[in-house]
């Protein structure tokens, strides 16, 4: 099952959407799920693998992005939304902060696609908290 959403546009996208794809739990994949996102000037797909993150920062849930040519982003979506990171080379929450600033208006990004996109995915409850069903055996992840 696909899942498709449209993107609010940005200053440098007017048009964006997203396909999401969950990994069946049977598969045992070590994929969360598979998510494209297409913008006006590209279409791009990613292996997407939800992480624990780090103790030492902000509250939220962490994931890995994995292009098909192996290249990996690393994420964190924040409790706080404005403390979200991204290590994309897009990443430009400062400058859309700032460009706010400026402007006295507010965009709807995070600062790159890959956090809106994975925003998107968890708002729309296509990918549940991991902790949510605290019954689930998540001590054994690897195929036996």
């Amino acid at each position: 099952m696909t899942l498709t959403e449209t993107l609010p546009s940005t200053r440098s996208a007017k048009h964006r959407a997203i396909n999401w794809t969950p990994c069946p739990a049977e598969s045992r994949c070590p994929c969360t799920g598979t998510l494209a996102i297409t913008t006006s000037k590209k279409h791009e797909e990613y292996g997407v693998v939800e992480i624990i993150p780090s103790p030492h920062y902000e509250p939220g849930r962490a994931f890995q992005m994995v292009k098909p040519d192996g290249e990996v982003y690393s994420l964190l979506l924040a409790d706080r939304r404005d403390r979200s990171e991204c290590d994309c080379a897009g990443f430009s929450y400062d400058a859309t902060r700032k460009a706010d600033y400026r402007h006295q208006s507010r965009t709807d990004s995070l600062g790159c696609k890959h956090l809106d996109a994975i925003a998107a995915v968890i708002a729309n409850g296509w990918l549940p908290h991991p902790q949510a069903n605290p019954d689930q055996d998540v001590t054994s992840t690897e195929i036996e």
